[in-house]
């Protein structure tokens, strides 16, 4: 390979190399926010279960009715805030294998640059050898 070809060949792998950060950082900030999400979804579990505490409190809700009535609802909210926790692990474990895929194809793009960066040197050397 050409000092031209290997130079237009390590460029390319740079700027591959930088499009694979960005959609790591892009994968990394979907990631706080999910996580961001899964402390507000906690924080609302935790309601869920001081309603479902003063459901059980007879001294809070002194009526049998309406006290199966709070709790079924308490109930119901716990399912929800459940349901939308594994939605976002869900979501988590497809942002990690996304975000493993790229760290992959990152490392095998640094290998080619450093095999690149040692052709272009060789090709260096072997032009401007000065022969005696």
């Amino acid at each position: 390979m050409g000092l031209v070809a290997s130079q237009a060949r390590l460029l390319m792998l740079t700027s591959r190399m930088s499009d694979l950060e960005f959609m790591m950082q892009q994968i990394s900030q979907q990631r706080i926010m999910l996580t961001n999400a899964a402390n507000t979804i906690a924080m609302q579990q935790i309601q869920g279960m001081n309603l479902a505490q003063n459901a059980s409190n007879p001294l809070v809700n002194p009526a049998a009715n309406a006290q199966q009535a709070q709790q079924a609802q308490a109930d119901a909210y716990n399912r929800m805030v459940n349901y939308k926790l594994e939605m976002i692990h869900n979501i988590d474990k497809n942002l990690e294998t996304q975000l493993q895929q790229y760290t992959t194809q990152h490392k095998a793009a640094e290998t080619e640059v450093e095999s690149v960066k040692k052709i272009i040197d060789k090709n260096i050397e072997m032009t401007f050898k000065y022969v005696s």
